[in-house]
């Protein structure tokens, strides 16, 4: 669950992605809203933008 501020707009950028890309096709576009808060299975993993707590999940290698 993702909630957003529908009253304040974004500009997405490079430099904010938590990726190991070093770059978004989308840098400097501008959204009409803001993500706020982000849960996972009841868990808050993102506030204001800044990511929560330990990073979740499991590296999935490509098949041969």
């Amino acid at each position: 669950i993702v909630v957003v501020d529908p009253q304040r707009p974004f500009t997405l950028r490079n430099a904010d992605q938590q990726s190991k890309a070093a770059m978004t096709p989308f840098d400097g576009w501008e959204i009409p809203a803001t993500p706020t808060l982000a849960f996972l299975r009841g868990n808050v993993i993102m506030r204001d933008g800044r990511p929560q707590g330990e990073a979740r999940g499991n590296f999935i290698s490509p098949s041969a």
